[in-house]
């Protein structure tokens, strides 16, 4: 590809190609290889963001023709301009539609949520499309965008795409870790509002190996309990009562956030005198205990010293 680096290092230096490189580039764009096509499209998006009309010309020679398997590479081009340029790029998000849903199901997925983040497609549109494909990699690619951007509008499209994800989905297993995930406080866990966290639980499903997929949940919850007490208290109700309604027993290891939230959660009822939370606080303990959750033998030790 000695002639794209050519060209590459021309824009670098913002100059314009030669017609006689862009024309060779052009050729080797409509090439019948596909491994000579996917090689233009790894720096395309840089030649689109230095030149937009002729990464846009390269672009439209390489997907011309029906293509299924090269989209994944030409993903990050669409990225880097569907803001600003959706007239353009909707064309393609329809064409993997029609041609590729099956080899690049993600990529539609991905970029049609970025679109409908920037209100270039609606939403309840979006969400009907998406129940009308009905495939994993097409909810999954969507899914990753919804977490991805939740701290941009905490309140808004972001939040209600990720309930409304979960209530088609019910956490099923194979994006429940995914979800669990984005309850994560080193990524985007803080943004989470309750609403969401209640929702979580009411759809929350046990692995094969009878363990409830929340992991990074019940760090949240812990966290929970530092910003609002009786919030924290209210997920924990409705924790023990989707726990009390599974008719296996589940097994519950990642205990210690989830002991530490009920100790503070009886400690701030305590000082704030209410005996209405305190009872509430008490008949928790009383319930995780009888559950037989690692660790609550220390928590009645702490809660013995409040």
């Amino acid at each position: 590809m000695l002639f794209f680096k050519i060209e590459l290092r021309l824009l670098d230096l913002e100059l314009k190609p030669s017609e006689s490189i862009i024309s060779i580039i052009k050729q080797l764009a409509a090439d019948k290889a596909q491994e000579v096509r996917a090689a233009l499209l790894w720096n395309l998006a840089y030649t689109g963001y230095k030149n937009k009309e002729l990464g846009w010309q390269i672009f439209n020679i390489i997907f011309d023709k029906t293509q299924t398997h090269l989209w994944a590479s030409g993903e990050e081009f669409l990225y880097h301009q569907y803001y600003g340029n959706f007239e353009k790029v909707k064309p393609y998000l329809d064409k993997i539609k029609n041609e590729a849903i099956n080899e690049a199901g993600a990529t539609w997925g991905r970029l049609s949520a970025l679109c409908m983040i920037q209100s270039y497609i609606d939403q309840q549109e979006f969400f009907k499309e998406l129940k009308r494909i009905n495939m994993k990699d097409v909810w999954d690619g969507a899914l990753s965008v919804f977490i991805a951007n939740l701290e941009k509008n905490p309140d808004g499209l972001c939040q209600k795409s990720f309930r409304d994800f979960i209530n088609e989905n019910k956490i099923q297993k194979e994006f429940g870790h995914k979800i669990d995930g984005a309850f994560s406080l080193d990524e985007k866990g803080k943004y989470i509002k309750a609403e969401t966290g209640k929702l979580f639980i009411d759809f929350l499903t046990l692995d094969d190996d009878k363990m409830p997929r929340m992991h990074f949940f019940i760090d949240w919850i812990e966290y929970q309990v530092t910003i609002n007490p009786i919030i924290a208290l209210e997920l924990c109700e409705s924790l023990l009562s989707k726990l009390q309604s599974f008719e296996t027993k589940s097994r519950f290891w990642h205990s210690k956030p989830l002991i530490s939230t009920l100790t503070t959660i009886l400690r701030e009822s305590d000082e704030m005198d209410d005996l209405d939370l305190i009872n509430r606080a008490v008949h928790l303990q009383d319930q995780f205990l009888m559950m037989g959750i690692d660790g609550m033998d220390d928590y009645l030790v702490e809660a013995a010293m409040l």
